[in-house]
């Protein structure tokens, strides 16, 4: 309902792409598959009706992650896939201690996070900036970023940090706290 609300307050058209998931499809497969939705829509754009300048790619939590490093990837590459790069509570840093697992952890049902994730990197490091984007040396060719955090997350933290380093890095990125 809620993606359905934002698509007719602005007036857009959505694409929801259905990603391979892990544990069958290890890192980076998620990315090549957005990126390959984003190219699809782009070259489709007549028949869908869509500006094909104005493509935002968007995804929550886990989603944003693999919306940015797709971004990221492509900026390293020359490639402009997207216009803009939505985050909402975006998973900054995955390595341990890097999502500051709190109290909040329990209340949103995420103590088993470190499976997860191990899951869904397979052999690659955590460390990998595509992984965890607060580490990228570089974040040239970025198209302008929005990142959404939320009080109460215990991703917060990482997602505001993110957009610090990006700040300081020249991209054109806003960060807004949602309380509650």
């Amino acid at each position: 309902v809620l993606v359905a609300q934002r698509v007719a307050d602005l007036g857009c058209v959505a694409v929801g792409v259905d990603y391979r998931l892990a544990p069958e499809a290890v890192f980076p497969a998620a990315l090549d598959d957005v990126a390959e939705a984003v190219r699809w829509m782009g070259a489709r754009a007549d028949e869908l009706g869509v500006d094909p300048s104005r493509i935002v790619v968007n995804g929550v939590s886990a989603g944003a992650s693999i919306a940015l490093s797709m971004a990221m990837r492509a900026a390293a590459a020359g490639e402009s896939l997207c216009a803009g790069v939505l985050l909402e509570v975006p998973i900054g840093d995955m390595r341990e201690g890097g999502m500051l697992l709190d109290e909040y952890a329990a209340i949103n049902g995420l103590e088993d996070l470190d499976v997860m994730e191990r899951m869904y990197a397979g052999a690659t490091p955590f460390d990998d900036p595509l992984l965890s984007p607060v580490l990228a040396p570089s974040f040239e060719g970025l198209p302008p970023v929005r990142i959404l955090t939320a009080e109460y997350d215990p991703l917060r933290a990482g997602g505001e940090e993110l957009a610090r380093r990006m700040r300081v890095a020249g991209v054109d990125v806003a960060a807004t706290r949602h309380l509650g």
